[in-house]
């Protein structure tokens, strides 16, 4: 597609960076993902379809556990260590330590000039992530969208992009210890 392909349909695969942005970027390093879609060609349109299923999946960074003192009694008070409780640490739960986003986009290209295009679409999103004040892990599927730009560009035989774009996904205030999952994933792919 772009690059010179006349068929209808082209099958993508994909990868690179995630680039946690906001809030999210407070828990997360930079993290991977990967993607598969279908490039279609609308005949007589310029604009493409592309249906997309995306992972990314991002470690938690090593956070420092809250040390919160323990009210206790006089009688414990003359031991030489205070009591304390300290608090979960983020990723303690069956996440492994990690915050993943699986999602289902349905997506529309705009080529532009010069193999450039722009790109756009919504679908459901479904985050879990250790980044909560609990022991436990929180999931939650919601609406994702995501905008960006990429290029297209052919070696040889071999049809290819690289793109960026902004992804977002707001959760439930409370379940977890951002608001919205914004990334920005920078992805180098194959068109077959």
């Amino acid at each position: 597609m772009g690059a010179g392909s006349s068929r209808p349909v082209s099958i993508v695969v994909s990868g690179g960076a995630a680039i946690p942005m906001g809030d999210f970027k407070d828990y997360h390093p930079l993290g991977i993902h990967g993607d598969v879609s279908l490039v279609v060609k609308l005949a007589g349109q310029a604009i493409r379809l592309r249906p997309e299923i995306s992972f990314q999946r991002f470690a938690l960074k090593d956070r420092v556990a809250e040390v919160v003192p323990l009210s206790v009694s006089p009688a414990l008070a003359t031991l030489s260590r205070p009591a304390t409780l300290a608090r979960a640490i983020p990723g303690d739960g069956a996440s492994g330590g990690a915050s993943s986003l699986l999602s289902v986009l349905g997506n529309v290209e705009l080529p532009l000039a010069g193999g450039v295009y722009l790109i756009g679409g919504v679908g459901a999103g479904h985050v879990t992530t250790g980044a909560t004040g609990a022991t436990t892990d929180v999931s939650q599927t919601a609406l994702t969208y995501n905008g960006g730009a990429g290029v297209r560009f052919r070696v040889g035989a071999v049809a290819g992009f690289v793109e960026g774009r902004l992804q977002n996904l707001s959760i439930d205030e409370g379940k977890a210890l951002f608001r919205d999952v914004r990334t920005i994933p920078v992805t180098v792919g194959i068109v077959f």
